[in-house]
């Protein structure tokens, strides 16, 4: 059975191998009617992972949430070194955490463009065109 396409948000700490496999992780797919999210994380006090899912009726619900959990980022104390976007038709974009303010906007229109395609048919399409500015038509 073929996986099917997900839009992947990554937080990435420090390379540090005290810390290796803590990164924080946001895998969304598009699971029937609704987006589905899978947010896997480490716990503050313990370190242990923690999975949790949630499902989201709607695109701008689904935008809505990624862009207030990247602009509380820009408050974070102890702040990921960058974040890293793997989106299913365009290339892997990462960011560091300094440049994230800058980027919001355009993190926000390729978050609609890659979500709706997700939204699409449940058949990868053939052929996907992208404007010289990375959003799809």
């Amino acid at each position: 059975m073929e996986q099917s396409a997900q839009l992947v948000i990554r937080f990435l700490r420090e390379c540090n191998e005290s810390k290796k496999n803590t990164d924080d992780v946001i895998q969304i797919r598009k699971v029937g009617t609704v987006f589905r999210l899978t947010i896997k994380f480490s716990n503050t006090v313990s370190g242990d992972p923690v999975v949790r899912i949630a499902e989201l009726p709607t695109l701008e619900n689904v935008v809505s949430y990624c862009m207030s959990l990247l602009s509380l980022m820009l408050f974070d104390s102890d702040p990921f070194k960058s974040v890293q976007i793997d989106m299913p038709y365009a290339p892997s974009v990462l960011i560091n955490t300094a440049n994230l303010c800058y980027a919001l906007p355009t993190i926000q229109e390729t978050l609609k463009a890659q979500l709706n395609v997700l939204s699409g048919p449940t058949t990868t399409p053939k052929h996907i065109f992208f404007d010289d500015c990375g959003r799809v038509y």
